[in-house]
């Protein structure tokens, strides 16, 4: 099935019993349930939400669900916090020993060592191999590690046999679409293909915004609803990162007092400048080569659809990594007004969250320009500057 996202307009909290926090930055561990994380889950994750708190239902109804379940999604989306509080929910329920969640270099390892330990102590494979099918819930995160080795593979594949012919539960997390993952053989992606495959997108605006609040409320700080607002528009969508801020604002701003709109706009101001400056030009010469454009296309006035999506990547690109204003990029960019500037970043910036071939892009576009992915460390300027 392919991956889908179902559109609704709230952010719902999904606590998540005795997920480990921190595992993706999605959680916080609020002070009143030390024994529950909790994921905030918004209009571009409703339906992973629903899908997860389904299957945490089942572990205590024993009721038929939906899988393999295939969490598909960049670093700090929050598919490991999603798939380790469905372990967590499972074993609370069948018993540890019915739950085993694993990254997918660790199994890989385990299977390395009975390999290992053949020669002295004969069927160690074949022991793990039925111990993995007689789970009631496996959870394998990060298959892309996995993959890196086919006899790996192949134990998984049998493995997914298995546990469908138990009627146990599968949950497997990956960074990229399975077809995309080098080293899975056709068997293994159909198998996990005929289950359910959900996208994970990163936190989009109004996401950010409430796990911002409610990271800080944890911590027993709070902030102003327009400070709120100002720190999720510039914060890029990346859980791990809205997490640290909430942190450093936390430490930055003692006392008791809300954190107030000016004293956000100050974090900006002061976190914007100590960002690195690239030259535009450079910015521009790196996205047109990876366009396969000239630079004097890339700045003329075409309209054809490439020219014009290379020209917004750069428009959003020199957002982050330069000071520069729109009016600044406009006059670069063959003259081109404020108003049509800033109209192309905001088109760059609203689809990243549901965008995965526009975020790999970015990500390759960051490192070839010598800067941290996305994913990892870079935030927008968003309207930090006119």
């Amino acid at each position: 099935m392919p991956a889908a996202r179902l559109e609704t307009s709230r952010v719902t909290p999904l606590p998540l019993p005795g997920a480990l926090s921190g595992r993706s930055g999605l959680p916080t561990r609020p002070a009143a349930a030390p024994d529950r994380s909790v994921y905030y889950a918004g209009p571009e994750n409703s339906l992973v939400a629903a899908a997860v708190a389904r299957l945490i239902a089942a572990a205590q109804t024993g009721n038929a669900v939906a899988t393999p379940l295939t969490l598909i999604g960049p670093p700090g989306s929050g598919k490991s916090l999603l798939a380790t509080g469905v372990a967590a929910a499972w074993s609370a329920a069948q018993g540890d020993d019915a739950v085993l969640s694993v990254t997918g270099l660790d199994l890989r390892r385990q299977l390395e060592r009975a390999l290992g330990a053949e020669t002295e102590r004969p069927g160690a494979v074949a022991e793990l191999a039925d111990h993995l099918a007689a789970l009631k819930l496996l959870v394998v995160e990060d298959l892309d590690a996995l993959a890196e080795s086919a006899v790996a593979v192949e134990l998984l594949t049998v493995t997914v046999d298995r546990l469908a012919a138990a009627g146990a539960a599968l949950v497997v997390t990956a960074s990229k679409p399975l077809g995309e993952i080098a080293g899975l053989d056709a068997r293994i992606v159909g198998r996990l293909a005929a289950g359910l495959n959900l996208e994970v997108a990163a936190p989009a605006e109004g996401t950010r915004r409430e796990l911002l609040v409610a990271a800080l409320a944890a911590a027993g700080r709070h902030v102003e609803p327009a400070a709120a607002a100002d720190l999720a528009a510039w914060l890029h969508a990346d859980a791990r990162r809205v997490l640290a801020v909430a942190s450093d604002l936390q430490h930055r701003f003692g006392g008791r007092k809300p954190i107030t709109k000016a004293e956000a706009r100050s974090y900006i101001t002061q976190a914007a400048a100590q960002e690195a400056s690239t030259p535009l030009s450079d910015i521009a010469a790196v996205v047109a080569r990876y366009y396969a454009m000239s630079l004097r296309t890339l700045r003329s006035s075409s309209r054809k659809a490439p020219v014009v999506l290379a020209r917004a990547v750069t428009i959003f690109l020199a957002r982050q990594l330069t000071p520069l204003s729109y009016d600044e990029i406009g006059r670069y960019l063959g003259g081109r007004d404020h108003t049509t500037v800033m109209h192309n970043f905001h088109r760059i910036d609203d689809r990243l969250p549901k965008d995965r071939a526009l975020r790999s892009a970015i990500d390759d576009l960051l490192r070839r320009l010598g800067r941290a992915e996305m994913s990892a460390s870079c935030v927008s300027k968003g309207e930090a500057s006119p």
